[in-house]
């Protein structure tokens, strides 16, 4: 007989992809984000205001992989971008996708200086903390390495 109790794994991120529905009933539920899939299968969300686009895994493709492109306007070349890899836990993608979905309502204004949410630490000075240490970074940006070498942080200089 199989178990429906929950099982706790640790480090989180050995625990696999995870329920994909985490990620999507938020955005489906999300006011205004539209849903669809183009002919070879990518799910794809878009913003209301068109400056945040999400995509997924192609149908066939690989769970857990999920791409989110930031534009400044609708139509102009993206301005950020962060990747989630297959076999990214969804508790993460979808931590990452909520609270993008709930910073663009107000124009991240709870999320930056003074803010209901701000923290006053950078992604990099948390993941420091956490003993992730600097790697061999392209020109103009700025890597991070996890202890593990299982993952890694990037963010562009000055951004």
């Amino acid at each position: 007989m199989l178990s429906t109790s929950p099982l706790l794994v640790h480090p989180l991120r050995l625990a696999g992809p995870g329920d994909q529905r985490l990620i999507t009933d938020a955005l489906d539920t999300a006011p205004g984000w539209s849903r669809d899939r183009s002919p070879d299968g990518v799910l794809r969300f878009t913003s209301p205001c068109r400056t945040a686009v999400i995509t997924g895994e192609p149908a066939t493709g690989h769970p857990g992989a999920w791409t989110v492109h930031g534009y400044r306007s609708p139509g102009s070349a993206p301005l950020w971008r962060a990747s989630f890899a297959p076999g990214t836990p969804a508790e993460i993608t979808a931590a990452f996708t909520t609270t993008l979905v709930h910073g663009l309502r107000s124009g991240h204004r709870d999320y930056l200086r003074g803010g209901p949410h701000h923290l006053p630490a950078t992604p990099a000075s948390v993941l420091a903390d956490r003993g992730w240490r600097p790697d061999q970074s392209t020109p103009g940006f700025h890597d991070q390495v996890a202890s593990d070498l299982t993952a890694v942080y990037r963010h562009r200089i000055g951004h």
